[in-house]
């Protein structure tokens, strides 16, 4: 067995970059460079670290001399004046980081350390991963102004805001603390965790500094690369604690966006590491809205090779829920059986609406070469094009004909005029139905953004659940965002924002086409706008869009087996969100009889004519069910 003989620079270890339990990697330091006799992996110290890290030269160059404890080189008189300047801001990060770590081992800290142990997380994991604890007061300002860092570093690294008296207080205060760090290991944000219930916020960010940027930074990326570039799959979650209760189980190339949606900034991250990093979000209505902007996101950037694959959790779990429940095998198996982005896609298509009429299915089409046309690369377009054309063959494939047009086995039979089925209820009430009838959530949608317009103090108590809701408004959910993103980034943490703040950052966030918009909600003239208003009005649309994603799913199900169980299901799905639409807006209801009863007359005739070439009993489904007339 070989040996390391440290004294002559000679060293011998099992490979980092293949399995093997027998040392077969030797390393000559004095000649510096590296040789597997296994998988014949070779090079440098730099080659070693662009493999091991999976970095690319110039950032293993920087890392290295940080090691060494040397400055990286820097090209001009500028750049080393913003060098230096990055260099105290991080040096007051990684103070304050040391100031939270220690934090929670404190009394006042008992809860939080209390709410880790409730969510598995043990002193190692805690250790690992940085996890500290911002107490009340401001006892960050005063403890890093007392080590020396002057109050303009402390406020351009975010730690510190300053009030309109001129008095300074401490960002973070009462939260649970996940340190946000860069590719190298250094903290250049924070994330926190409210253990207050009456905090503005559950959940804040640092603010956009000269270290920070949400829209190009990955919580956890720099490990989840190192991990990846030793074969592990880079996965995707939505939060923090989704990202360690991976990492737990042994799936150590996770990530997390702040907050947001998944950007164009921090897709370029991704590709650099893997080429199809899994998109693996919550199962619920809110995950399943998310997965579809990040798909649409995604087209205009692929590239040959570069793609998207999404794992979609079971109903009402998150990454963290489900291993929970299940362990390490509920995971595999999700993150097994992941989607392509282009199945995706075609899936979102095709259960947006019934496709049972010429016009209906010329509108499928026309949002097919949508999405075609937003890919960019021609080589990747013409591949998916190649695969939409056979998908759509398959799904418009013209049924078998009878022996005799219009008979089947000497009796009349329906022949070629065949039923088409009655639009679905939210059909007719869809954005995408032919006659543009509105889609009465978008009157929800509007009535929230007017209360929240009205009243930024209403935010406060709502916010968690206004950043979460999605609508499926495209301008309405802009505006929303827009909303949510001008709150969190200037609203004082004492004293809140003014109307008229709110409105001049939201317009400055917005598209022009929106603007017009953005006008009619900000004349908001309702009864009244306060907090208890607005979280009602959210609470009514959380509801409905449950059930609208139940309802879906179950016919879904019905349409795939046909069960009695299935129809159950489908009878009690349709009825309570039909329930839900007529309590919030009687004037665009429809009958019971002619919404449930006509879904289930309409699926169980097709199955009988799929089964026996004509329907049973020669009867037609009542005119309440969806007449049949000629096609």
């Amino acid at each position: 067995m070989r040996k390391s003989n440290p004294a002559r620079g000679d060293y011998w270890a099992c490979c980092p970059f293949h399995g093997e339990k027998t040392p077969s990697f030797h390393v000559e330091d004095r000649k510096g460079f590296f040789y597997c006799f296994g998988c014949h992996e070779k090079g440098d110290v730099i080659g070693f670290v662009m493999k091991n890290d999976n970095l690319r030269f110039d950032e293993a160059v920087d890392l290295l001399a940080r090691e060494a404890g040397m400055q990286p080189p820097v090209r001009d008189a500028r750049a080393r004046e913003k060098q230096e300047k990055r260099k105290g801001l991080s040096e007051a990060m990684e103070a304050a980081q040391r100031f939270y770590r220690a934090q929670l081992d404190g009394a006042a800290a008992r809860e939080a350390r209390a709410y880790l142990g409730r969510r598995g997380l043990d002193a190692k994991t805690v250790e690992g991963f940085g996890i500290g604890f911002a107490p009340g007061g401001n006892k960050l300002g005063e403890t890093l102004r007392a080590q020396g860092f002057e109050p303009k570093i402390l406020a351009e690294a975010g730690l510190v805001g300053t009030n309109e008296g001129g008095s300074t207080y401490d960002v973070f205060r009462d939260r649970i603390l996940f340190p946000i760090r860069d590719q190298r290991g250094g903290v250049i944000a924070f994330g926190g965790r409210a253990m207050r219930d009456d905090a503005k916020a559950k959940y804040l960010n640092s603010p956009e500094t000269p270290l920070f940027s949400k829209r190009s930074t990955l919580y956890n990326f720099g490990p989840a690369r190192g991990a990846a570039g030793k074969g592990g799959r880079m996965i995707v979650a939505e939060g923090y604690m989704d990202v360690i209760a991976l990492h737990r189980a042994g799936l150590e190339a996770a990530v997390a966006p702040l907050g947001t949606a998944l950007t164009a900034e921090q897709l370029a991250l991704l590709w650099r590491a893997v080429d199809e990093p899994i998109i693996a979000l919550d199962g619920d209505a809110a995950g399943l809205r998310a997965a579809a902007r990040t798909a649409e996101m995604a087209l205009p950037l692929l590239q040959p090779g570069k793609t998207l694959l999404f794992a979609l959790m079971p109903e009402g779990m998150d990454p963290d829920d489900l291993i929970r429940e299940k362990g390490r095998a509920g995971i595999d198996s999700v993150l097994d059986s992941s989607e392509s982005l282009s199945h995706f896609l075609w899936r979102q298509e095709i259960e947006k609406q019934t496709l049972d009429t010429p016009e209906r299915r010329a509108a499928f089409d026309s949002r097919a070469r949508t999405l075609l046309n937003n890919i960019a690369d021609q080589s990747v377009r013409h591949h998916y094009e190649v695969q939409f054309k056979e998908w759509r063959g398959d799904l418009f494939a013209a049924p078998k004909k009878s022996e005799k047009p219009g008979f089947s086995g000497g009796s009349k039979g329906w022949g070629r005029f065949s039923p088409p089925l009655g639009a679905r209820a939210e059909s007719r009430r869809s954005m995408l139905a032919i006659n543009g009838a509105r889609d009465p959530r978008h009157v929800l949608e509007e009535e929230i953004l007017g209360r929240a317009l009205a009243s930024p103090d209403a935010i406060a108590t709502c916010c968690d659940s206004l950043a979460e809701a999605e609508f499926a408004n495209r301008d309405l959910d802009m505006i929303r965002s827009a909303l949510i993103s001008a709150y969190f980034d200037l609203a004082d943490t004492e004293t809140g924002m003014t109307v008229s703040q709110l409105h001049t950052e939201i317009r400055r966030r917005v598209t022009p086409d929106c603007t017009a918009l953005l006008e009619r909600l900000a004349s908001f003239t309702g009864d009244s706008s306060d907090s208890d208003h607005l979280a009602s009005a959210l609470d009514r649309y959380t509801a409905i869009s449950a059930l609208d994603v139940e309802r879906r799913d179950a016919e879904d199900r019905f349409s795939r087996d046909g069960s009695e169980v299935a129809l159950q299901r489908v009878i009690a799905a349709r009825t309570a969100y039909e329930d839900a639409i007529r309590k919030n807006f009687p004037a665009v209801t429809t009958d019971e009889a002619g919404s449930v009863q006509g879904f289930i007359d309409r699926e169980l005739w097709k199955k009988r004519k799929t089964k026996t070439g004509r329907p049973s009993g020669g009867t037609r489904p009542e005119s309440g069910a969806g007449e049949m007339t000629r096609e």
